[in-house]
Parts: C-alpha cells; sequence; structure tokens
C-alpha cells in the first residue's frame, strides 16, 4: 500500500544556489564548484569536473554546500522544447571527486529530503519521471523571457505516493544500477576517444594535406518540410547538430522523401556553426544543408578522430564576419588536415578502441531504453521489482533485477 506525501512534507530545507564571482576577494574567499543546469548531463553521471570553480562569501557557501543524498533542483532556464525542474541527485562519490565543495547554481535549488520519511534518491527519481512524463510543464512560469519553477506550487502540488521503505530501496538499487553502468559505459566511450585521439596525435608530423586527397565529399540537400516527421517514417534525417551524440546521433525526425544521403558508416560534417563538429552515421542517413557526409579514402577511422580532435582546423570559418557562419564544397574540400606519418598502422591500432567504445554505446541505447520503461512502471506501483525481473524486460539486464524484489 502506498501512502500519499506532498513535496512540502518531504522536503526539510529548500535554499537558492549563488554564483559568486570569477576572482577571490576579502569578502569572497572560499573557493566552490558550482552546478549549472549546463553540467546537470555529466552531473547525472556522477562526474563533476567540467562544472565552474568559483568565489563565494564564507557565509553564503557553507549554506549552501551540498552533501550525498541532496537533490540539486532546477528553478530558472528551461527552453522551448524542456521544461524547468530538472534534477541531479548528489553522491559521495561527486562529492569526492572535488577537490572543491559543491554547490549549486542560482537558477537552482539545494533540496534536502527528510530522510526519516523517505528515501532521498526515490524523491529523486520521483522527479526524474515528473520531468520525463511531462507534468514540470504544469509548474513553470514565463512572465519574462526566463522560464522560471512555480517552486511554493510544485511544493503543496506534487504528490509522490510512497510505497514502503523496502520498495523504494528496491526500486532505487533497480534504477540506480541501470544509470551506474550507463555512466561506466560513457566513461569508456570518453576514454576510448581520448586514447584513439592521443595515438593519432602521436604520429602527426608538421605536414598537412587537403581533405580531398583523403576523402570524398557529399554536401546534404533538404526535403521540404512537408515530406519530414517524427513518427520513424522513411530514414533518419539531420539537419544539423541538434541530434549528434558523443560518437552517433539518435534519431529524431525521418523523411520518406531523402534527396541526400549518408551511408552508414560516413562521417556526418556540420557544415553550419558550429562548423565542424562531427558524429558517425549509424545506419543509411537523409542529410541536410547544415550537414555533409565525408567518406575516408582509405583510412576512414583515422580521418574522424581527427577531425573530431582538431576542432581549431574551422576556427577561420566560424569567425567569417557573417551572421550565419557556415562552409562551403570548395572549402570544406581544401581544408588543412593534419595527417599521420603511417596511417595504415595508426588505423590498425585504433580500430578495435573504437569498436569497443561502439559496442558500449549500443548497450547504452538499451540500458536507456529499459530506464525509461521501467520508471514510470515502478514509480507508479503498476508493477513491481519482482514483477519486471519474472517478465524479463530489459533485454539482458535482468540480472541487476534478480534479488531486488
Amino acid at each position: 500500500m502506498s501512502h500519499p506525501r506532498s513535496m512540502r512534507e518531504l522536503v526539510q530545507t529548500a535554499i537558492g544556489g549563488g554564483w559568486g564571482a570569477e576572482d577571490p576577494s576579502e569578502s569572497e574567499s572560499t573557493k566552490v564548484r558550482v552546478i549549472r543546469g549546463a553540467d546537470f548531463p555529466n552531473a547525472r553521471e556522477q562526474v563533476v569536473s567540467s562544472a565552474p570553480v568559483r568565489w563565494e562569501s564564507p557565509s553564503r557557501a557553507s549554506s549552501r554546500i551540498l552533501e550525498p543524498g541532496d537533490i540539486v533542483l532546477e528553478i530558472s532556464g528551461g527552453t522551448r522544447v524542456r521544461p524547468t525542474g530538472r534534477a541531479v541527485f548528489i553522491t559521495e562519490k561527486m562529492v569526492g571527486a572535488s577537490p572543491e565543495p559543491l554547490i549549486p547554481a542560482s537558477f537552482c535549488r539545494k533540496l534536502h529530503i527528510d530522510s526519516e520519511l523517505v528515501e532521498p534518491e526515490f524523491v529523486y527519481y520521483w522527479l526524474q519521471n515528473m520531468h520525463d512524463q511531462g507534468r514540470a510543464w504544469s509548474y513553470q512560469n514565463q512572465s519574462t523571457g526566463i522560464a522560471n519553477f512555480k517552486f511554493e506550487s510544485f511544493l503543496d502540488e506534487e504528490i509522490i505516493n510512497l510505497p514502503n521503505r523496502t520498495t523504494q530501496t528496491a526500486i532505487v538499487q533497480v534504477l540506480r544500477s541501470l544509470d551506474d553502468k550507463i555512466a561506466a559505459n560513457n566513461q569508456i566511450v570518453r576514454c576510448s576517444i581520448e586514447l584513439c585521439s592521443a595515438l593519432i596525435d602521436a604520429t602527426i608530423g608538421g605536414g598537412t594535406v587537403p581533405l580531398s586527397d583523403v576523402a570524398e565529399v557529399n554536401m546534404g540537400t533538404s526535403p521540404k518540410g512537408e515530406f519530414l516527421n517524427e513518427t520513424g517514417d522513411g530514414k533518419p534525417f539531420f539537419q544539423g547538430v541538434r541530434d549528434f551524440g558523443k560518437l552517433f546521433p539518435s534519431n529524431r525526425v525521418f523523411t520518406q522523401n531523402a534527396v541526400r544521403v549518408a551511408n552508414s558508416g560516413d562521417i556526418l560534417f556540420a557544415v553550419r556553426a558550429p562548423i565542424g563538429q562531427v558524429n558517425i552515421a549509424n545506419e543509411d542517413c537523409a542529410i541536410g544543408r547544415g550537414v555533409a557526409a565525408i567518406r575516408g579514402k582509405e583510412h576512414h577511422l583515422t580521418l574522424f578522430y581527427l577531425l573530431l580532435s582538431h576542432q581549431e582546423i574551422w576556427d577561420i570559418f566560424q569567425d567569417n564576419g557573417t551572421v550565419f557562419a557556415s562552409i562551403n564544397r570548395a572549402d570544406l574540400n581544401g581544408a588543412p588536415i593534419p595527417w599521420p606519418s603511417d596511417p595504415a598502422r595508426t588505423e590498425k591500432t585504433i580500430a578495435p578502441i573504437h569498436a569497443r567504445a561502439m559496442e558500449a554505446l549500443r548497450e547504452n541505447e538499451v540500458l536507456a531504453s529499459t530506464r525509461d520503461e521501467l520508471l514510470p512502471l515502478l514509480m507508479s506501483g503498476k508493477i513491481t521489482v519482482a514483477e519486471a525481473s519474472e517478465s524479463g524486460m530489459g533485454n539482458g539486464v535482468e540480472g541487476m533485477l534478480e534479488g531486488m524484489s
């Protein structure tokens, strides 16, 4: 049996974040690491190294320091397609990884949950589900240019149905296991990218070659808007970098009227700002005017990691004085590309590293799909942890579920 509780009953304290100053002063002398909305994706994987370091006054910093079990809630920001209300759960790993105390940014709030009443991480996953299901839109207010979260309304109106403590813990263990595995795989990807890039850089001499010497370029062309859909009909379509991932993009828009096609394995290259961002086509796909498909003539992976790690090649086109920075076919073909002295050997070295990274990302697609399917079912009580395990949900992650009911 579940027991309904309002967020106001469960949030013991809530305090706004800070931003401090870039440099220390007599009044702002405490060094802190600030978690902003932009840091949420990494923070959800318990990575805080990208969060900026600032200086706060000792009194402001002390009341805002994040401890394991706290939740950072976004209360301002959001976008046209994403409401405010995103959340991050603070773990011991995150606190221990930062030499500086962690605090939330000024557009966020630190929530300290009453652990006597509820498992704090269960509240985090409830908030995650609230945001995923679109309920956060009901707490958004945009009277100015910035969208704000109606925090007081949220405290009173968001009701959590609490199962018993044992069930809360079991649900958290399942969801945390999936999130931890996704984070571990993403760490494999990050290390693989860094290693491939470093191995290639170690073999580069002082010379360059025009891109056209080592690759073929296919510039994209967009179909009419009436031929685009988000229902999965036709080929995946990419117009820019919005759907780019760590190595390959996610499919969101499709078209049955592809004008230009990139083949599976081609390098997808952004020809409009931000020029030079790259991904690998995970399957045959349609490409619009903001993307070119590049295929290495011989050493394709080597070319991909060179383009990925040497964004400075395109700086001259980013700052060309036009309103919308872009690069044309001629400039792209003529771009000077640093090239390794023994590309065949380099290709052979990085190929298995790249293959492991791609395997990790594909596994993450399954894990994320499983988590996203389980989250609303477990939070609503429509299924139990035991039922999820017995049903075989997860395509191979059943072992994570067994023994947690």
